[in-house]
């Protein structure tokens, strides 16, 4: 069970969701969660914002995907069909800046990436994004398919593929600055060490022609 817990470890540092410049803001727990097929979980959505409207809350898998698992808001609540057994979608506060999701029975290929998209409306419509729960599940009795159920949704979403990357990008941008920084010291190591027999000579000439005087 610990093998797929490692798989993705590398990119949750990196997993994140861009909230903008708005007073609105997402907060999601747990940021990693790990089960058995069979069991249950939770996530917990804060919404906070300064001003405006809440229309609703939506609850989805991978940011790519584009279909709502659930939706809730303070008067209506909607479930997608294929997960009316699995999932409870309840609103904590009565202003509805909360939102807990229960999702029971896990299958292997639940594994993935969640994400609570909280639409405000202030002057504008604002989606503001969490940044996300990763779930592995994991089967005991075929571990191989849990390991690769993993990798697939480790890489499937185009987030995830960006915050990657960019972190390759940020650690050969280290190493070439690195090794110009060598180069420079080399060079001027270098420059120094050619600069003294000169000046030894330099100080040889001036002696002999103090003692030709």
């Amino acid at each position: 069970m610990a093998g797929p817990m490692f798989l993705c470890l590398p990119l949750m540092f990196f997993v994140t969701a861009t909230e903008g410049k708005s007073d609105v803001s997402v907060v999601q727990s747990p940021r990693f969660q790990q089960a058995i097929k069979g069991e249950s979980i939770t996530i917990n959505c804060e919404i906070t914002f300064t001003q405006g409207n809440l229309l609703g809350t939506r609850f989805e898998k991978d940011s790519s995907s584009q279909v709502d698992l659930c939706y809730v808001s303070a008067k209506t609540k909607h479930i997608a069909e294929q997960y009316k057994n699995r999932l409870e979608c309840d609103i904590g506060k009565e202003d509805g800046k909360a939102i807990n999701i229960t999702f029971s029975n896990l299958q292997v290929n639940d594994s993935g990436a969640y994400f609570c998209i909280a639409g405000v409306k202030n002057g504008r419509l604002l989606d503001v994004t969490g940044k996300g729960t990763f779930l592995i599940v994991s089967d005991p009795n075929s571990q191989s398919n849990g390991e690769d159920n993993v990798k697939i949704s480790c890489f499937k979403d185009p987030l995830l593929i960006t915050m990657i990357i960019l972190a390759v990008v940020g650690l050969l941008s280290t190493i070439v600055l690195l090794l110009w920084n060598t180069r420079n010291h080399s060079q001027h190591k270098k420059s120094t060490l050619m600069q003294v027999p000169n000046l030894v000579y330099e100080d040889m000439n001036l002696v002999r022609t103090q003692s030709t005087a």
